[in-house]
């Protein structure tokens, strides 16, 4: 996770953050990227996705899994 958080500012996580929280292949964070199905930043090449934004996807899919 990307620190260097000042009081009120978004955290950031990174690639290699996310293809371990979702368990996911890079090529699946690419598409979803490219889908616009996961919310994320490019920096000086580099991808970053809004924590809080993250943990509400995360949460939907595992109340989703719960009703299915």
């Amino acid at each position: 996770m990307i620190e260097n958080k000042k009081e009120g500012e978004e955290e950031w996580y990174d690639d290699q953050d996310i293809l371990r929280m979702f368990k996911i292949s890079p090529s699946t964070l690419y598409r979803l990227r490219k889908k616009n199905e996961i919310p994320f930043s490019k920096v000086g090449g580099k991808y970053i996705y809004p924590k809080t934004l993250i943990h509400k996807i995360l949460l939907d899919k595992v109340f989703k899994k719960n009703i299915d």
